[in-house]
């Protein structure tokens, strides 16, 4: 018993609330006391976050998204007498629709994310950037054209 001293059952360590793992392992830092990785021995000063480059530029996708659509209310907005006005409305709806879908997806692989199964992120990302792309040259054709 001595040798427990201080250690109450069924209580859990405490940790140290960070989430992040080692940028050259990947070894779970959460609750560490040390100032390296007990892994590879680097300092943890190089963790990185658990949000992954391209869960970032996904959720950078989507804003991009976003500001695309407020462009296109800003062209409606512009281009009210006009007859393209019908299609400039359905385009910020079928994106807003596109980001949720997208987000909705992201969300319910989020579990496999965690597990560095970045897959999901990748193609979102990259979906996400075509898409706010794909409308700001739709934009920018509406006004060469219009």
């Amino acid at each position: 018993m001595g040798k427990y001293r201080g250690v109450t059952a069924g209580k859990a360590p405490r940790s140290s609330g960070r989430v992040s793992v080692c940028a050259v392992c990947g070894y779970d830092l959460r609750g560490l006391n040390g100032l390296a990785c007990p892994e590879c021995g680097k300092p943890v000063g190089n963790a990185v976050s658990r949000l992954y480059p391209a869960e970032r530029y996904f959720l950078g996708g989507v804003a991009f998204c976003v500001a695309a659509a407020v462009a296109w209310v800003v062209a409606i907005v512009a281009m009210a007498s006009d007859p393209l006005w019908v299609i400039a409305l359905w385009v910020p709806g079928a994106m807003v629709v596109v980001a949720w879908v997208q987000v909705s997806i992201w969300a319910a692989v989020y579990s496999c994310l965690k597990r560095k199964r970045r897959a999901w992120a990748v193609v979102n990302a990259v979906v996400s950037w075509g898409l706010g792309s794909a409308s700001v040259i739709g934009l920018l054709l509406l006004f060469v054209v219009g």
